[in-house]
Parts: C-alpha cells; structure tokens; sequence
C-alpha cells in the first residue's frame, strides 16, 4: 500500500512538473518548439478528465448535491461517427444564441461564413441595431423584430433572449446552439466590459459610487442592490436563455428549467473548454475542421485577477440556477468528449490550433500587400473586423436582396473586399 501511494504521489508530481514546463515555454520561447512536451501534457490531461465523474469544479451548495441526479440530461450526446461516413452534408439551417460576454465575438465568425458559404439567408432585425434585435424585451416579437418578409432566414447569429417562438420562424430542422461558462466569470466580466462610469452608472443602478470595483464589492455582499437594465443582476445566463426564476434558490425549479433548456438546444459550448467544444459542434453539424477557425476577440488580458476562490464561490451562491446549468453541461461535454475518443480529440485540437495560427499569419500577410484567395481574404476581413461592422453589412444586402441570397452575397463579397 505505501508502494502505490508513493507511485502516485510520484505520478502526480510528474504530471505537474510537464505542464508546468510547458506553460512557461511558451510564455519564453515559440510554442513549436515545445511541441513534444505540448504532446505529452495534452495526452495526460485528455486521458484523466473525460473519465472524471464530476465536473471541473466541487460545488457547496448540499440541495443541489443531493438533487442534481435528479435532472433529465435530454440534451442529447453526439454519436462520433464521422470516420463512419455517417454525415451526409453539412447542416444548413442553425440558431445561434449569441449570448453576452461568453465567447460570442469569438464564434459568431464561423456562423457569418457558413451563411456566406452556402449562400443562406441569416436573420436581420428590423430595427437597425445591426448585430441584435431590440434588447431586452423583445422576447415574443419575433414576427415584427426580424426582416422576414417572404423569406425565412436559415441562420441567425444575432444578440437576444430566447423564446420557443423562434421555432415558428426558423425552418423545422434548424439545430439550436449556444455558449455558457462559469459564472465565477462571467459576472465579473461583465463589470470589466461596462467599465466605464457612465455606463455602469446607467446600465447597473446602485446606491454607491459606479465603478467596477464597488459594483463587485458591493455585489457579493448585497446581489439584490445590484440592477442590470432595470432587473436584479442574478442568472444573467438563465435570463438569455429566457427564463426568470421565482426563487433563485429553488432548486427544483433550476432543475425544471435547466431539462427545458436541455431539450430546446441540440449543443452548448463550454467557453473553458472552446476548442473541444468546437470539435463537437463541428461533428453535430457534419461540418469540418476549417469550418471552426477562430480569432480570439473581446478578451480582457487582466480577467479574473481580482478574483479569490472565496469570490468564486460566493459568485456561484448568488448564481446558483447559472452555476448549476454550467456544472451539466461541462459534465456532458466531457463525456461526449469520452464517447469520442482522447486521441482523437487531441489529434482534432492540434489540427485546429495549427490551422488558426496558420490562417493568423495569412491574415498578418495581407499588412505587406501579399495576395491572398478570394476565400482567405473574405475570411480574414470577417475574423478581423469588429461583429457589428460586417452585420452592419450583412442587413445591408439582405434588406435590398429581395429574397436573392445569391445576389445579395456577391454585393457583400464586392463590399467586403472593396473595403480592404
């Protein structure tokens, strides 16, 4: 007994030790010049975190301890069968629910290309706010919120709250995705992105100084004192999905809520975990690996700094019906994950992380006036501009297209192009 003890003391220790060293090579040095440590700490970690029987972080809180098995995970598991020739072609029609400070800049890149792509109606509001429809009581309105005219959009990639009334617009095979992450993030963020005083003064109404740092504070200590746009800041997650709860620690009721959140979207991305989480999405989607190249936006360098473990918890407490969401899905994707197969994940990784940085170097190209295809430049320009610039674009063309989507996306090809 104190052999094995010693062994995994010393196999723990070894496993540190490598991720340690690969976290400060490429902090110094050029990340490919470690890959082989990069190899090794991947395989550790993908081998021991898809068995794990619980999710990336313990919570305190005993009902939902005692009750989470009681919730009906319908949110279904990818089968993995790709390599089986099983996807016939890539799903068109897809609803993204571009959430708020949870990666939306970051993914809904791909969802614009894949409209480009195939030449797809994407959802437009009527209103010009470019990259939403009214927020945030537009809820059931979706029939005089969005452009429709004759025409029903394929894809949607615009900010709002979600309603089941979007499944009269949308056609019937349309698969539902969206984005969590830990709330012990999000909400701080969300005080690091509305940092400015006049902003958070109007946008976060309390009764001391608007600064993030006394919002938070204050925050923790009294969540009730704390407004967003004219509501209690608390399950800013559960409210995007489109829910309030009554009670916010009824833990029967989260569990309600979470099995109708879990049946009305096919896939949710965890942002701790993007890049597998987009390994997934591509597989539900019959998509491949170049479909889901990212460029990372909106990220705050300093996130989370101020943040204890002590504020963590207390964050998760106030978010109970966000944090409890959060913990099922983390824990389904890592079983999905499991179903998939760790090498084969890990092999799916590098391949994206190395077509990313392939593609960032083509885009930094284009600065010295070097050519690029048609379909590398128009990739670059959505990647590289700021969301609402290209929808901007986008409600443009499709507002004059007349229901030509063909004809619309060639104007905004020559658009996008010619700005460059």
């Amino acid at each position: 007994k104190t052999k094995i003890m010693r062994s995994y003391k010393l196999v723990k220790y070894v496993i540190i030790i490598i991720v340690m060293l690969y976290a400060i090579a490429r902090l110094l040095f050029n990340e490919n010049k470690f890959a082989p440590v990069k190899k090794v700490s991947q395989n550790i970690l993908y081998q021991l975190l898809p068995n794990s029987k619980s999710t990336n972080y313990t919570t305190n809180y005993g009902a939902y301890e005692t009750n989470k098995d009681q919730i009906t995970r319908s949110q279904s598991t990818v089968t993995m069968a790709r390599h089986e020739a099983k996807c016939a072609e890539p799903t068109m029609n897809i609803f993204w629910l571009k959430m708020h400070k949870i990666g939306s800049s970051t993914t809904v890149p791909m969802f614009v290309n894949h409209a480009m792509k195939h030449k797809l109606k994407p959802a437009v509001p009527t209103m010009r706010w470019m990259d939403s429809v009214p927020y945030p009581d537009w809820n059931y309105r979706w029939d005089t919120d969005l452009n429709i005219n004759t025409q029903h959009p394929n894809v949607s990639f615009l900010h709002c709250r979600y309603s089941h009334t979007i499944r009269d617009i949308m056609p019937a095979d349309t698969k539902y995705i969206s984005s969590i992450r830990d709330p012990a993030t999000l909400i701080p963020s969300y005080f690091r992105y509305y940092n400015k005083k006049s902003v958070i003064y109007h946008l976060f109404k309390t009764s001391i100084p608007p600064t993030k740092e006394t919002i938070l504070s204050n925050y923790l200590e009294h969540p009730e004192t704390v407004k967003f746009n004219g509501r209690a800041f608390v399950n800013p997650m559960l409210y995007e999905f489109g829910y309030i709860l009554q009670n916010n620690s009824d833990v029967t009721e989260i569990q309600k809520v979470i099995n109708e959140i879990s049946k009305e979207f096919d896939f949710i991305i965890v942002l701790e975990h993007f890049d597998e989480s987009l390994i997934i999405m591509k597989e539900l989607l019959c998509w491949e690996i170049p479909d889901v190249i990212y460029k990372i936006r909106n990220v705050n360098p300093r996130k989370g700094d101020e943040i204890d473990e002590k504020m963590k918890d207390r964050i998760r407490e106030i978010n109970l019906g966000d944090w409890m969401l959060y913990q099922l899905i983390n824990k389904t994707l890592w079983e999905t994950i499991g179903n998939y197969g760790a090498k084969q994940m890990q092999d799916d990784v590098d391949e994206l992380r190395t077509l990313n940085e392939d593609m960032r170097k083509k885009c930094l190209s284009l600065t010295t006036g070097i050519t690029l295809s048609l379909n590398d430049t128009l990739l670059c320009d959505i990647l590289g501009h700021i969301n609402i610039v290209v929808l901007r674009d986008i409600t443009m063309i499709v507002d004059a297209s007349n229901g030509n989507m063909d004809q619309a996306w060639e104007k905004f090809i020559k658009l996008r192009t010619k700005s460059n």
